[in-house]
């Protein structure tokens, strides 16, 4: 084969190699994005915990779609909120349930 050829298959090697790595290394951070999210979820949802929020409802309303039981649970922690004056725990999960 001619030089040229040759030249240009050793382009093409070294271009795919880059392409191979480029593509781990981003499902690396694809991987290390999920893993900061989840944390996330779990400092949140320990956080409502703290607060006397039932995390466990609050999960399968948000499995269902259930925005009625969602509805429900903040308003009884609302009604919660006053008698002890708190009121930070019903404003995240609002936030939540819009980004949803």
């Amino acid at each position: 084969m001619s030089e040229r050829t040759e030249t240009l298959k050793r382009s093409l090697k070294r271009d795919e190699q880059k392409v191979i790595k480029l593509q781990e290394g981003i499902k690396f951070k694809k991987e290390k994005l999920r893993d900061l999210e989840n944390t996330e979820i779990l400092s949140s949802l320990n956080s409502l915990s703290a607060r006397g929020f039932p995390i466990s409802e609050i999960i399968d309303a948000i499995g269902d779609r259930d925005t009625d039981a969602l509805t429900r649970l903040m308003a009884e922690n609302e009604l919660s909120e006053k008698e002890s004056g708190t009121g930070s725990a019903s404003q995240i999960i609002k936030e939540a349930t819009r980004n949803e």
